[in-house]
């Protein structure tokens, strides 16, 4: 399932931290939501007291709202990895409108996946729509994370993988960017080699798909939309 596609022969290889600013965070920090207690004092203050209140307990329910949208978007971003056959993983993008949304106000959105395990790796699939010259691209990298089996797996990962854009109705419509990382590892080695921090940058490539194409073509398909990555 959805293991063909339109391979893309000429694109450009692109590693994650050259082609933009560091990752997105979803960091919730915490909100002051303290109000004004209690009232003055004397029937002629109340109500101009209650009032104030009021303003103040209206703040208190916005600071709450926006950090509830902080957690549901950060949430968002650690959606799961399905698994399909022994080398291929999904990674389903939900909620398509708070892009857009986001899109309204930002040169860039980020999404990226939970952190699954391929052929003993961890790893992650990191998902852009960035705007190039005006035009807005889908992007797609693979990152490798730092695991407790580093010690025991072979450096640098050398695994031959391929970005996918999935379409949802017609596999071989499938955008897809073969990476072999043999060819890009002497020039590009750093993010292949064994992570000393949490991740490094992700590689993949950075212009998959116009996203203007990708909604004309059905890749957006109910509020949602697939990406994946395939290994040999």
């Amino acid at each position: 399932m959805w293991l063909q596609g339109v391979t893309l022969a000429d694109g450009e290889c692109t590693a994650e931290g050259v082609t933009r600013s560091a990752s997105l965070s979803g960091h919730v920090g915490e909100g002051d939501t303290r109000a004004e207690q209690g009232l003055h004092g004397g029937d002629e203050c109340e109500a101009e007291d209650v009032t104030s209140q009021g303003k103040d307990i209206a703040k208190v329910v916005l600071k709450i709202s926006e950090r509830v949208s902080s957690i549901e978007k950060l949430l968002g971003e650690m959606q799961p990895v399905i698994r399909l056959g022994s080398n291929a993983f999904y990674y389903h993008i939900q909620d398509f409108d708070n892009i857009e949304k986001e899109l309204l106000t930002e040169k860039e959105v980020c999404r990226v996946s939970g952190e699954f395990v391929a052929f003993g790796y961890s790893v992650k699939l990191v998902f852009y729509i960035v705007q190039y010259d005006g035009v807005m691209w889908l992007a797609l990298y693979l990152r490798i994370c730092e695991s407790s089996r580093d010690s025991h797996l072979k450096w640098p990962f050398t695994l031959p993988f391929t970005v996918m854009l999935v379409h949802p109705t017609d596999e071989k419509k499938n955008i897809e960017h073969r990476v072999d990382v043999s060819e890009v590892i002497h020039t590009d080695g750093k993010f292949f080699n064994r992570p000393l921090f949490t991740s490094n940058f992700g590689y993949g490539r950075s212009k998959l798909c116009k996203l203007q194409d990708a909604m004309k073509d059905g890749f957006i398909y109910e509020n949602s939309v697939t990406v994946g990555v395939k290994f040999f």
